[in-house]
């Protein structure tokens, strides 16, 4: 009988400390921690949407190397989904519910053994040549029980731990990659003749018949025209999707003329443009493309014409491959 008392006694005790607990503790939770980056807003955006580079900057992924990822949806950005198993950190998964590039960045994440879901948000505001980068965890509404692990295991005090260290892994990740610059030039008014065609494969291109085949016709239509070359020959890419492209073979001209209807009189307002020069192979000009097409999205870049590269030496004056220049140009707002 004694026993019986004292056990009915120890469990009063346990109920009432749970009541206690769980009456003092918070019904929402809300963190935010804040880092300066010395980046530009959109390669901060950038990386924070990329779901998948948080393996490298998380400070639950970077804790428990083990977690096992399972990323859906987008591929970044809007809709981008990861769900993760992890021994240690617990199951769950994140989803993009808003994004604004280069501004801000919603996600609600669910939990498993959690009935209501929790929502973080990103800010992100150009200061002083980088960006202030702010992350807010909110959860309304914490029902009962939970206060009770609210104030057991210290959430709120753990998740802003967390969160300043992954800020600040961030900031080292981010800072840490290699920066590529584009030159900002300024374009003159230029005319042009071109040669368009769409659905040009990559592999058209490698062995130069195409290019031999366009500009030789579109020199043809010059003479034609008694117009004046005016620059390098250039390549025009009005749409790019896998592998394959809306393409426009040009020939720079001193003037507007008049030309047979097959070829297109263009023309290129002045104005500020992003380039960069690769020298090489022509069939390695794909790296440059890459690198500054990212510096655009990265920089939040408008572009007012669609990007071209120039050739800008002639191959039978060079050595060889590894001589050619090819001028990548961005037309910019």
């Amino acid at each position: 009988m004694k026993v019986l008392k004292i056990i009915l006694m120890v469990l009063a005790v346990i109920v009432l400390a749970f009541l206690v607990i769980a009456a003092a503790g918070p019904k929402a939770m809300h963190v935010k921690e804040s880092v300066q980056i010395e980046a530009s807003p959109m390669e901060v955006y950038q990386t924070i949407s990329d779901l998948k580079t948080w393996e490298e900057w998380g400070a639950w992924q970077t804790r428990d190397t083990a977690m096992i990822h399972e990323y859906s949806g987008s591929e970044k950005g809007l809709g981008a989904i990861n769900t993760w198993k992890s021994a240690n950190e617990g199951n769950g998964t994140q989803t993009i519910i808003e994004a604004s590039p280069g501004k801000h960045m919603k996600m609600e994440m669910k939990f498993e053994g959690m009935e209501d879901s929790s929502f973080a948000e990103w800010w992100i505001e150009e200061k002083d040549g980088g960006s202030e980068v702010t992350w807010t965890m909110d959860q309304e509404d914490i029902p009962f029980v939970g206060r009770f692990f609210m104030m057991a295991f210290q959430v709120e005090k753990n998740v802003r731990k967390d969160y300043k260290h992954s800020l600040e892994q961030l900031k080292a990740f981010i800072e840490s990659q290699e920066r590529f610059e584009g030159d900002m030039m300024v374009l003159q008014d230029q005319w042009y003749i071109g040669l368009r065609m769409k659905e040009v494969l990559e592999s058209d291109l490698m062995d130069g018949t195409m290019y031999e085949m366009a500009y030789g016709k579109l020199g043809e239509a010059l003479a034609l025209a008694e117009g004046q070359m005016n620059g390098a020959p250039m390549f025009i890419v009005h749409e790019y999707k896998e592998g394959s492209m809306d393409a426009e073979f040009a020939f720079p001209i001193a003037d507007s003329v008049s030309i047979d209807s097959s070829f297109h009189l263009g023309f290129i307002a002045g104005g500020r443009a992003l380039s960069a020069l690769h020298v090489g192979p022509y069939e390695t000009t794909a790296s440059t493309w890459e690198k500054l097409d990212d510096y655009v999205m990265k920089h939040g870049f408008q572009i007012r014409h669609s990007p071209y590269e120039a050739y800008i030496n002639d191959p039978a004056d060079l050595n060889g491959p590894e001589e050619y220049e090819t001028l990548i140009v961005y037309p910019i707002e």
